[in-house]
């Protein structure tokens, strides 16, 4: 699929708000009810009692989120045929390390991600995540063997950078709401639109961007 333009994008956005308004709409009214944002008028039988604003779904979608944190979270990779050798170690072995790189990420992120991920599937009964590459962050990697006596040597300063810096990508939670999907035909996801707002600034530095005179935003290498 060729890469939409601006006005393509902003096309499908505004489709994308059509076909998902219920879903936004049917989500927000359950972000009120946690927050208390909505008075509940009592019943006839207490005329004298005033609006009280309830703190129900709040306790609930806490105890959910308690309940399905407390051991933490478990990867599993199923060990594919059990007549092949090797494939139940090998799956292990995929299934600690992919649990030790996502307690990484959450350390390098300073936020408790999983409780997160859950409390938006208790909440909005949807999960979004995704894994963002940043290459950027591996920048002091060696890539060329150049420069270095042996073999020994340049693996061991690739070891040594990769060790004092952090993982090459980030474990992001999505808001839901934010969260646009576009299937094709039977159902396959072909694409999404996550729509977030941001400071300008901010923008600028995380997407390398810059104003053109015309006063779009546009890459930096870009011809002005």
């Amino acid at each position: 699929m060729a890469r939409p333009n601006a006005e393509q994008i902003q096309a499908l956005y505004t489709q994308l708000g059509r076909d998902y308004n219920g879903r936004n709409r049917r989500m927000q009214r359950v972000r009120d009810l946690r927050f208390s944002r909505n008075v509940i008028d009592p019943p006839g039988a207490f005329p004298d009692v005033k609006p009280i604003r309830s703190r129900l779904v709040a306790d609930q979608l806490r105890r959910t989120r308690q309940a399905l944190t407390a051991n933490g979270f478990r990867v599993h990779k199923e060990p594919g045929r059990p007549n092949r050798r090797g494939r139940a170690p090998k799956a292990s072995r995929v299934e600690r390390a992919t649990e030790a790189i996502l307690h990484q990420l959450e350390l390098e992120a300073g936020l408790p991600l999983f409780k997160l991920l859950v409390d938006h599937g208790g909440q909005d009964g949807e999960q979004v995540s995704m894994f963002v590459y940043k290459p950027d962050y591996w920048a002091s990697v060696p890539d060329k063997r150049e420069g270095y006596d042996s073999d020994a040597d340049f693996n061991e300063a690739v070891e040594s950078a990769k060790k004092s810096s952090r993982l090459p990508f980030v474990w992001e939670i999505i808001d839901p709401m934010s969260f646009y999907p576009v299937y094709g035909a039977g159902r396959n996801m072909v694409m999404t639109l996550v729509v977030t707002r941001h400071p300008l600034y901010s923008l600028l530095d995380e997407f390398n961007l810059m104003r053109s005179e015309s006063g779009h935003l546009i890459p930096r290498s870009a011809p002005v």
